[in-house]
């Protein structure tokens, strides 16, 4: 994941001494994100690098380009946010990752054979 935030072409969050509280970084760096992807995205998936820098990252419909946004925020805190805004988080079986769906949004649909 560190590798992955390190060489990504995400934008990276602000120097440690410029970071606002993390009640502003949440309104202000996560809300905007998942308004502008809650009409297209039918995922989002949260992980962290142990130190207190968190990736949330948007699945969209119909679209191979997943984007994504840090914080310096540990998945726990991202999860309570997103829970409080009407997601529905799980671990992922096979990763550290969480996943989380909007509760009232359906899954993507299957292809027809």
């Amino acid at each position: 994941m560190s590798s992955y935030m390190a060489h990504s072409d995400l934008p990276q969050p602000a120097i440690f001494n410029n970071v606002k509280p993390r009640y502003d970084e949440l309104a202000a760096t996560l809300q905007p994100f998942l308004d502008r992807h809650a009409a297209n995205a039918y995922k989002l998936t949260i992980d962290d690098d142990n130190v207190g820098r968190g990736l949330v990252c948007a699945f969209s419909n119909g679209s191979s380009k997943i984007e994504g946004v840090m914080l310096y925020l540990k998945k726990p805190e991202i999860q309570s946010y997103l829970t409080k805004q009407g997601y529905k988080c799980t671990q992922s079986p096979t990763s550290a990752v969480i996943q989380c769906v909007k509760a009232n949004k359906s899954s993507p649909p299957l292809a027809k054979l």
